[in-house]
C-alpha cells in the first residue's frame, strides 16, 4: 500500500514539474524582443520625437501648459500678451 502511495506521489510531483516546465518554456517563446533599439523599428517614436504629426489617448499636460477634452490648436495661438 505504500509503494502505491508513493508511486502516486511521485508521478503528481513529476507532472507539476513538467507542466510548470512546459508553461515556462512556452510563455518565452510567446515574447520576442525588438528587432532594433528605440525608437526605430517596430516601436513607436515617444510623443517628444519625430517630424510627423503624433497622436495621444487621454490628456496631456507639459509644464504649464495643458489640453483637455476636445482640444485643438493649429497654426499661431495667443491669449493674452505674449511676453519674450
Amino acid at each position: 500500500m505504500t509503494f502505491k502511495k508513493d508511486l502516486i506521489n511521485t508521478s503528481k510531483i513529476t507532472l507539476m514539474a513538467l507542466a510548470l516546465t512546459l508553461g515556462t518554456n512556452m510563455l518565452f517563446a510567446a515574447w520576442q524582443a525588438p528587432t532594433q533599439t528605440p525608437p526605430n523599428g517596430n516601436v513607436p517614436a515617444p510623443l517628444n520625437q519625430g517630424s510627423v504629426d503624433q497622436t495621444k489617448a487621454g490628456g496631456l499636460a507639459v509644464n504649464a501648459f495643458a489640453a483637455a477634452a476636445n482640444s485643438f490648436f493649429a497654426g499661431n495661438v495667443t491669449i493674452g500678451t505674449p511676453t519674450a
